[in-house]
């Protein structure tokens, strides 16, 4: 059973900058109807909160729902961004410039960060996104990195770059107070916070952030996270395992035994747990039948007593995948017949 449906897991949809970009009319309307438990706001991704303002203003069923905000703080990481486009496809041993400044037009790709934090050298890796595609740094000349890409990948504007396993702080205290005034006024049921690693960081994030009317999730995604793992479930109404930056932070092979251990503990101390990323992600294309991994990964996650599922923003047929995940439910509820 989940926090919010007291007879099955909880199921989250994804809602990011995608979403409110392309939105249409049907769009909105589908999304309010869906028979999620909850629908996610990935702040992260969504640039101008005032967007979500205006559809909150004209959708009233959908800031009826139960509402979970995702909030790129304590700790965020680097975005990498270009022009005229919301994807490019990044070509397999291309050359493409980055610099690290807010856009001036004289490189193929910005990341609005201070320089001064970035110390990478020729033959150090980027990876972006969870995994799908890496750059190797070829050169650095007056402030300019050179990337050589390593495969053929599709890259969306504001994807995540993993530099070193560097983080940033955020201290932006009027970012910060833009966050509070708005968790404030919508007064979501759940806001999760990213990079959670420490008990100081989740005392801070509600002194500034004001989060008394809602339940406080932490995002478990770094290696510091899992060994900080029961101080930030004790200070926590719930805990988030953030697959795909704790698969990016972590070595893979420790990846499964990660999960486990948080399951485990948030259980051991009756707290809930959600899991995110890669949650039947094959349905993110147009397949009629998911992936065989996908359909065991779900199935050991229920078996787990897991609490929640929050499904990508990419997921097609979000309603279809609901079901599928409630029929997989039933038959975890059932003794089976290979037993």
């Amino acid at each position: 059973m989940g926090l919010i449906n007291e007879k099955s897991v909880d199921i989250i949809f994804t809602m990011n900058n995608y979403n409110l970009t392309h939105k249409t009319e049907k769009t909105i309307c589908d999304v309010q109807n869906l028979s999620c438990d909850a629908i996610r706001f990935n702040l992260s991704k969504i640039n101008e909160l005032e967007a979500i303002d205006l559809i909150f203003d004209k959708y009233h069923e959908l800031k009826k729902r139960n509402l979970m905000f995702d909030f790129p703080i304590p700790q965020s990481k680097f975005r990498i961004f270009f022009c005229g486009k919301d994807v490019l496809k990044v070509k397999n041993k291309k050359v493409y410039s980055l610099r690290f400044i807010a856009h001036d037009g004289l490189t193929d790709f910005y990341c609005d960060a201070n320089k001064s934090l970035i110390s990478l050298k020729p033959g150090q890796s980027i990876i972006c996104g969870d995994g799908e595609g890496m750059f190797t740094v070829v050169d650095v000349c007056d402030g300019i990195y050179w990337l050589e890409a390593n495969n053929n990948f599709m890259l969306i504007n504001g994807k995540a770059l993993h530099l070193n396993a560097l983080i940033l702080s955020c201290k932006e205290n009027a970012l910060i107070k833009k966050y509070e005034q708005f968790l404030s006024k919508h007064k979501p049921y759940m806001a999760a916070f990213s990079f959670v690693d420490s008990v100081n960081q989740i005392n801070l994030t509600k002194q500034l952030m004001n989060v008394s009317s809602t339940l406080f999730v932490s995002k478990i995604e770094t290696c510091e996270s899992v060994r900080q793992l029961n101080d930030i479930i004790d200070h926590s109404d719930l805990v988030m395992i953030g697959r795909g930056d704790l698969g990016i932070y972590m070595n893979f092979s420790d990846l499964y035994f990660a999960q486990n251990k948080i399951i485990k503990q948030a259980k051991l101390r009756e707290k809930a747990v959600y899991v995110a990323t890669d949650i039947l992600e094959s349905l993110c294309e147009n397949v009629v039948i998911p992936n065989r991994a996908d359909i065991i990964d779900i199935t050991h996650l229920l078996v787990s007593n897991i609490d929640g599922l929050i499904l990508s923003a990419g997921i097609k047929n979000c309603e279809k995948v609901i079901t599928l995940i409630r029929r997989i439910e039933d038959k975890c509820s059932e003794k089976s017949s290979y037993d």
